[in-house]
């Protein structure tokens, strides 16, 4: 215990020494994880968190409750976010001053 005095370390600076000496000494750190039933796991677009489209550039696979898995974007869907990309203002090209140019 530290008494109460500042150590001068941050928490995995503490905390590592101790989490070493543990692993070290069990060879693991703990059981493996069995997976649990009713999930499934989907391929889905990293950019959108969707399945993949021709858009998609990379993927990954993710763990989703049966029944739950994402659906293909929508006509509506895509229109939307092509209309809100337009219509957000550039913070680069305007950085820090809104939508009139003021701060």
């Amino acid at each position: 215990h530290d008494k109460g005095k500042d150590l001068g370390l941050t928490g995995g600076e503490a905390a590592l020494p101790a989490w070493s000496r543990f692993i070290a000494g069990t060879g693991t750190a703990g059981p493996s994880f069995p997976r649990p039933e009713g999930l499934v796991r989907v391929e889905v677009c990293e950019a959108t968190g969707r399945p993949p489209t021709e858009d998609c550039t990379t993927t990954t696979e993710e763990w989703f409750t049966e029944g739950y898995a994402p659906e293909p974007e929508t006509a509506i869907e895509k229109a939307w976010e092509e209309l809100r990309v337009r219509i957000t203002p550039d913070r680069k090209r305007k950085r820090g001053r809104g939508w009139f140019g003021r701060r």
